[in-house]
């Protein structure tokens, strides 16, 4: 299988602008180019009033999609389109329909409480007997200290 180049380079499949890879990196990054255009358009737009929280999701054909967080800024930015528009026209932006679709950020994770670290007294006494075999004075002790958790019951 040598002779007929296996195994494959990662870089043959990722790298290189080349294949489906290449191409979901290229349109990622003109979406991310496309934020900051679409950003002051809305500030400008909002005139005073807060900017709506909105992500660039897809520009295809002179279509925009936003994505925004709440029903409440998407019917804002309904309002706001035709002078949207103009802007994102006047910016160079060829942009013939502004789509937006609500996507709710998703919940905050829940704070993770930290389990307590068991160590049978069988795992306690392989430490213990391995400690004694290090040279090192503070491996050792770290050594020691770990199997005296499982001594106390922990496990």
């Amino acid at each position: 299988m040598a002779g007929r180049g296996f195994p494959a380079s990662i870089d043959r499949w990722l790298g290189h602008g080349a294949g489906v890879w290449g191409r979901l990196t290229a349109r990622a990054a003109h979406l991310r180019r496309l934020q900051p255009t679409v950003q002051t358009c809305l500030e400008a737009v909002s005139a005073g009033s807060p900017t709506p929280p909105v992500r660039v999701a897809a520009f295809d054909g002179g279509d925009l999609l936003l994505v925004t967080e709440s029903p409440a800024w998407s019917a804002r930015l309904r309002y706001q389109e035709p002078a949207l528009l103009t802007c994102l026209t006047r910016s160079g932006l060829l942009v013939s329909r502004i789509r937006v679709r609500v996507t709710p950020a998703p919940p905050p994770d829940p704070p993770r409480r930290a389990r307590p670290a068991r160590l049978s007294p069988h795992s306690a006494r392989l430490l213990d007997a391995y400690a004694r075999s290090v040279h090192d004075p503070a491996l050792r002790a770290a050594l020691e200290r770990l199997a005296s958790r499982g001594s106390r019951g922990g496990g």
